[in-house]
């Protein structure tokens, strides 16, 4: 069994999904090897992990800003769900293969489970033992990795708009959406290579934000959100 290791660093942090700020970030490897990262909100401790993993849906509460959300009846289910309408069926099956973790996880007035496409995110109250709960969060992940497998979404180049077209060769490698994983990736990487990434994506700021905005309440394509993970390693970049 790996150890237990742990840093923090202090942060700025504002969530609209629960209304909260953060002051302090924890990034932690637990013993089942999955690096997680822990908020410390006002009123919130945030756990969550990087899956491969494709179930989306709210358990316990809801995201305020996505009116597409539907509630779905629970069954036996021992929380509120809710989900998007056209993820019915792949929400029900999930539900039924995470039950007894839920059960465990006895999440109260406020709490919640966010499961995004690639993520699982625990809010729990601060009064939280967290190594309980983490081991909660890692028996989660399992079951959705094995389950319900994320598949490797190919690049089309050709959604990308043409002046965004220079960003296309960095996407497999540095479009990285885990804060662990790009500062582990930037404090490998030579300073050629870095100069090389800031000078081709620090001009395109203005174009990608644009694309970026014009989504809107749309979902955004998996190029959108590639660029986007760019652009944020980059923006991290030239403020060091």
């Amino acid at each position: 069994m790996k150890p237990f290791t742990s840093r923090s660093q202090k942060i700025d942090l504002y969530s609209h999904l629960i209304d909260d700020s953060a002051s302090r970030l924890f990034r932690v490897t637990f013993t089942d090897g999955r690096k997680y990262s822990l908020t410390a909100y006002s009123k919130h401790i945030e756990i969550a992990c990087k899956i491969d993993s494709v179930p989306y849906f709210y358990i316990n509460r809801k995201d305020p800003f996505d009116s597409s959300n539907k509630r779905l009846p629970a069954g036996d289910f021992p929380y509120p769900v809710y989900y998007r309408s056209k993820n019915k069926e792949i929400v029900m099956k999930c539900m039924e293969k995470i039950k007894k973790p839920m059960a465990r996880l006895a999440l109260q007035k406020g709490e919640g489970v966010f499961l995004f496409k690639g993520a699982v995110e625990l809010v729990l109250n601060p009064e939280r033992s967290i190594l309980p709960e983490l081991a909660i969060a890692s028996s989660l992940a399992q079951i959705l990795e094995r389950h319900f497998p994320q598949r490797q979404e190919e690049i089309d180049a050709s959604k990308i708009p043409a002046r965004l077209q220079p960003l296309v060769p960095f996407l497999g490698e540095w479009a990285i959406s885990d804060d662990q994983e790009r500062e582990e990736k930037v404090g490998a990487a030579t300073k050629a290579q870095l100069k090389k990434l800031v000078a081709t994506v620090n001009p395109l700021f203005g174009e990608i934000n644009a694309w970026l905005d014009s989504f809107k309440k749309k979902s955004m394509t998996n190029e959108a959100t590639l660029v986007g993970n760019l652009a944020e390693l980059v923006a991290e970049l030239k403020v060091r």
